[in-house]
């Protein structure tokens, strides 16, 4: 059988929890409306900081890629019209699918 009077705890013991839990997880809010303001500017806790670090590192991570992507898409832009043989400039008015490539054929020699 349970004894009820070992749950019960003294005034001490009630506001030492209490000051732990406020401690731990922030103010308790009793009612809810415009009053609870004031929470919203309390001491910041390592979670708190933790999010606000992951944030911070998300935003960053985002525009270093747009950054990285505005880089590439710019160097791609400047190599298109640059002709790999012969490093000649791409003339766009040009119809370049009648140019065929001829093959060097090596013959092998005789020998021993």
């Amino acid at each position: 059988m349970v004894n009820p009077e070992h749950f019960q705890l003294s005034r001490e013991e009630l506001e030492g929890r209490l000051k732990w839990y406020n401690k731990k997880y922030g103010p308790y809010i009793g009612n809810r409306g415009v009053q609870n303001w004031k929470n919203l500017f309390r001491k910041p806790s390592l979670t708190d900081w933790t999010i606000l670090f992951m944030l911070i590192m998300a935003l960053f991570i985002a525009w270093a890629y747009q950054h990285d992507i505005a880089m590439c898409r710019e160097y791609i832009n400047n190599q298109m019209y640059q002709c790999p043989i012969y490093n000649q400039t791409y003339n766009p008015t040009l119809n370049y699918d009648n140019f065929t490539i001829k093959e060097d054929k090596f013959v092998e020699s005789g020998g021993g």
